[in-house]
């Protein structure tokens, strides 16, 4: 039986989920992306040591490239925030060569990649909101309301909403935060009604308003919820059993994390360890990994082209600009032929040679990670630069939006589909 090893690291990691007493959500805070990624690499053990040399290697050319000491970690955040503005578009030069060779490496080698990509709102939500009953004769879709709660609360929220949701402290502060949150649904109701771009969250919204009211409720909550990291290693787990690799001859080694640990030590690892980045690359290259993919998602999803007015006063919401559609910004794919590359580079590495369904973990709401592999797919879709480059900018923004919509879709309906099996 084949023995493997695992690496694993994350980024944008917040240690807690937690309403503050000025109704803000540090998950949605400007600095912050709404998902946690948490990202494992791994292969045979009789393969490692060939591919640590190349890591090395690797890592020797770029500390060179950036006059990083021989000491020093090469780390993702080598990388500044701003290269990532319009994606692949808006890297340097350095940025791009990084990549270039990071991904051309990654092919070579052709690691395992497991992606966990997890909504912290949807995880506050699933804590807050765990113990929802309904009655006998109401078909109650748990994942369809955790998504659709989620996406509401995205988008929606308001301080005024989030104040009343930090100050349950018994059953009639729940209460008024209910009632306050049925309040919202009714204005929202009222302003997209008849907006056509808002179609599919009038039916959605409508459902949620419905389940709120004929459920029965109770939240045992403290403005606050430790994240849990139990989903990393179930996801790690599942995408092991689909590929047929037997979970006893595989270990497991992660950067610091205590608690990271505990949860992995709930499964039947053949072995979970601890090390410090600083002293092994194979730690560094998940931080790459995930690094690369947070800051990528980030983005995306702060996008001047996508962002939505924000939610003051619930009733003046009609005020807001809620019939323009939002479209990515054309500098996504005002790209150079090297850029185009990179792009159908990554598109193999992350996508062709990564085609299990567990190779990404999520929850209900996938919504941010699935416009980045939609990205990709976008992109790749074009054989060859030439016809890539035919296309006029703002109409690739308005396709790639076209393709997001058909596959949040598609996820959407999958609900449905497995409450029916």
């Amino acid at each position: 039986m084949k023995s493997y090893v695992f690496y694993f690291d994350e980024s944008f990691h917040d240690r807690k989920i937690l309403v503050n007493k000025n109704g803000q959500i540090n998950a949605m805070a400007d600095n912050s992306l709404e998902s946690y990624i948490g990202v494992f690499w791994g292969c045979e053990k009789d393969e490692l040591g060939a591919n640590v040399k190349i890591l090395k290697r690797f890592e020797e050319r770029q500390k060179d490239r950036f006059g990083l000491t021989k000491e020093q970690e090469l780390k993702s955040t080598i990388i500044k925030s701003t290269n990532y503005k319009y994606g692949i578009h808006s890297f340097n030069k350095n940025t791009l060569a990084f990549y270039q060779d990071f991904f051309e490496i990654l092919d070579f080698i052709s690691p395992i990649i497991q992606i966990n990509a997890i909504s912290k709102i949807e995880f506050f939500i699933r804590r807050a909101f765990e113990n929802v009953k309904m009655p006998d004769y109401y078909y109650f879709n748990k994942n369809v309301f955790y998504y659709t709660l989620t996406k509401f609360m995205i988008f929606y929220h308001n301080i005024e909403l989030l104040n009343s949701l930090y100050n349950i402290h018994d059953d009639n502060s729940f209460d008024s935060f209910r009632k306050l949150l049925l309040l919202n649904l009714e204005y929202i109701l009222k302003a997209i009604d008849g907006i056509e771009r808002k179609k599919s969250e009038i039916n959605a919204y409508s459902q949620l308003y419905e389940v709120i009211s004929v459920s029965t409720m109770k939240m045992d909550f403290a403005g606050k919820f430790d994240f849990c990291y139990y989903a990393n290693f179930e996801g790690l787990a599942n995408l092991l059993s689909e590929k047929e690799i037997d979970i006893n001859f595989v270990s497991v080694v992660i950067d610091k994390e205590e608690k990271t640990t505990i949860s992995a030590k709930q499964f039947c690892f053949s072995s979970v360890m601890q090390e410090d980045s600083k002293e092994m690359i194979q730690i560094r290259f998940s931080d790459l990994i995930s690094g690369f993919i947070g800051r990528f998602l980030y983005a995306l999803s702060h996008d001047k082209g996508l962002e939505e007015d924000k939610v003051g006063d619930i009733r003046k919401i009609k005020d807001n600009n809620l019939e323009e559609k939002r479209i990515i910004s054309k500098e996504w794919f005002d790209l150079s032929e090297e850029q185009f590359e990179l792009y159908k580079i990554m598109y193999n590495v992350l996508i062709i040679q990564h085609q299990e369904y567990w190779t990404c973990m999520t929850l209900s709401y996938n919504d941010e990670i699935s416009c980045f592999f939609t990205l990709m797919r976008y992109v790749a879709g074009y054989r060859e630069y030439k016809k890539f480059i035919r296309i006029n900018n703002k109409l690739h923004s308005e396709y790639y939006n076209a393709a997001c919509c058909e596959e949040l879709q598609r996820h959407y309906a999958s609900f449905y589909d497995a409450s029916k099996h």
